[in-house]
């Protein structure tokens, strides 16, 4: 089977952390062609270890975040002969165990479109870190009319909600078939209490099942840990490394992470 990955990364520095590159390498392994963006600077010795197992690597702007950054490689990248295509970025670390397994239970379940969790925030969608589909999406008009209306919006925020969220219902508006792979947890799991100052009493929702539950969507399979929970804006509501070390059976080597706690 052969199948292309767009790989978007962002960082603050040139040179690439290490856990981005192991990331990229884990799927290479699976015989990805990897098709890497970078919508910041890259020294000359990442981009040279990038190349080592990259189709090719391309700096940008970070116009558009990740949906700009797809929407100009796939005008570039030819999927003619492709048997299955990933778009995937740099806010996910791992992959904490091998991803073989989990391809080959979403090629049993045969859905036209795919995602590794689906989050209830305003509407049903697949989070957009990691979204796998078959060629008859990328084949339809469905798929140029999506990529053609991305616009390079300033506000993060904003791309959520005109392209993440609305990704799952398009395709499956035009008759696809798209699902989760871990399954979707009840709402009352999603409740949590704030951490923040001046909020602590104040009982929050997260409908992310990435931040709210890490630990059991883990042990049903998820195979990363969100960035934001290790240094982002989720690291003051979230467990720390040391729990994920402690609780989390398996090989990944967390020194990748640990390097980046400031």
């Amino acid at each position: 089977m052969k199948r292309a990955c767009i790989f978007v990364s962002y960082w603050a520095e040139p040179e690439l952390p290490g856990y981005i590159h192991h990331h990229v390498e884990a799927l290479a392994a699976l015989d990805f062609d990897i098709f890497f963006v970078s919508n910041s600077p890259l020294d000359e010795a990442s981009e040279a270890q990038l190349g080592e197992y990259c189709k090719s690597v391309r700096q940008r702007e970070n116009v558009g975040f990740d949906f700009g950054a797809w929407r100009d490689e796939l005008r570039l990248v030819e999927l003619s002969g492709y048997d299955g295509l990933l778009l995937t970025n740099s806010s996910i670390v791992g992959p904490l165990f091998d991803l073989s397994p989990m391809f080959v239970e979403m090629d049993k379940r045969g859905s036209d479109f795919w995602g590794l969790t689906l989050n209830r925030l305003f509407k049903d969608h697949l989070q957009s870190f990691f979204l796998y589909f078959q060629p008859q999406v990328w084949q339809s008009q469905s798929w140029d009319t999506f990529w053609g209306n991305v616009k390079d919006h300033a506000d993060k925020r904003q791309i959520i909600l005109d392209y993440e969220l609305e990704l799952y219902s398009h395709f499956q508006s035009a008759g696809f078939t798209g699902s989760s792979y871990i399954k979707p947890n009840p709402l009352w799991t999603m409740l949590r209490p704030s951490m923040l100052p001046g909020r602590r009493k104040k009982p929050v929702y997260y409908d992310d099942p990435t931040i709210a539950r890490p630990f059991a969507i883990v042990r049903q399979g998820f195979p990363y840990v969100k960035a934001s929970l290790l240094w982002g804006e989720a690291k003051e509501i979230g467990p720390s490394l040391d729990q994920f070390k402690r609780r989390i059976k398996t090989d990944y080597d967390w020194s990748l992470a640990e390097s980046m706690l400031f």
